[in-house]
This record gives C-alpha cells, sequence and structure tokens, in this order.
C-alpha cells in the first residue's frame, strides 16, 4: 500500500472522530473520556475506510499477538494501539499506530516502539508507523510518520492535505 493511501484513511478517519465523537476528546474546558475510547472510535471510523476502499486488510485494536505469541520488542511486552494488516504472518504488515491525547501527550516512548516496529530487519516489518497526537480540536493535530528509513514530522493537521496532494 502507498504512503498516499495511507495519509488518506487516516484523514478520513480523524474528520469522522473529530466530528462525531468531540465529546469524547474534549468538552468544556478541560473535560475529556480515555484514550482507549477515543482510539476505538478512530479505530471504528478507519475500519469503514478501509472497507470502502476495498482493500483486503485487518484493522485490530490494541493488537498484542505475532501471529500466535505476544508481541516483544527485546524483552517487553508491546501492544501497538491499532494496525493494519492481514492475519496469520508478518508479511503483510502495513501499518502500526499509536495515539496520545492532549492530556497525556508525552510520546517519547511510542516513537520508539514505532521505530522499532518499522525496521526492515525487524520482527514485524510495518511498512508505515504513525504516532498520532489528539488536540482538544482537530486543528491541533500533531503527528509524525515513519518508515524502515526515515522518521518525518512532526506535522500539523494543516499539512496532512498538503502532504497527500504532493504525492503522485
Amino acid at each position: 500500500m502507498d504512503e498516499k493511501k495511507i495519509l488518506e484513511l487516516i484523514k478520513v478517519s480523524l474528520e469522522r472522530l473529530y466530528v462525531q465523537d468531540q465529546y469524547l476528546i474534549c468538552h468544556g474546558d478541560d473535560h475529556y473520556n480515555s484514550e482507549r475510547a477515543v482510539v476505538f472510535r478512530f479505530g471504528i471510523y478507519f475500519n469503514q475506510a478501509v472497507e470502502n476502499s476495498n482493500l483486503n486488510y485487518t484493522v485490530d485494536v490494541e493488537y498484542s499477538r505475532n501471529i500466535d505469541e505476544i508481541k516483544r520488542i527485546g524483552t517487553k511486552n508491546v501492544i501497538p494501539d491499532l494496525i493494519l494488516h492481514k492475519r496469520g504472518n508478518n508479511e503483510n504488515n502495513v501499518l502500526v499506530m499509536e495515539f496520545k491525547t492532549w492530556w497525556g501527550e508525552d510520546q517519547k516512548h511510542d516513537r520508539k516502539k514505532i521505530k522499532q516496529f518499522c525496521k526492515f530487519e525487524g520482527e514485524y516489518k510495518y511498512q508505515y508507523g504513525v504516532t498520532i497526537l489528539l488536540g482538544k480540536k482537530i486543528e491541533d493535530v500533531e503527528y509524525r510518520l515513519f518508515t524502515s528509513h526515515k522518521e518525518r514530522g512532526p506535522f500539523k493537521w494543516q499539512d496532512l492535505q498538503k502532504q497527500i496532494m504532493k504525492i503522485q
């Protein structure tokens, strides 16, 4: 799958999340719900976008399995927030995502984890990785894009459409 398609799927899903579930993300000045509840809703919209694109992949939320084993990086068990893959092997691992919210925004650990998942010589070999910092409003969203070779970003929400348009 190409980068443009990944970014389009993320963009559509974020737009639906902020239109339909703003209350979970932020209501009032500093009121919010759990990160897991927000990621679950994003996962629903992301899955619908994947299905609407007729892509033959599975979206899993907090998927801790590596075929039949626990996912590990080194000796640590790891559970990515959301993945796009084909179950049963590591040959079709397309996207791994980690989310943080405006009320818990330190993503240093998430970036390290995503880099490990995207290592070409690693066990999981995800084509792409994304970290998303969900802001109070969609305009406050920040994201980073990872491949086996590099990390790009941070980008703001406004950059997402520009990035999609410049990819041929």
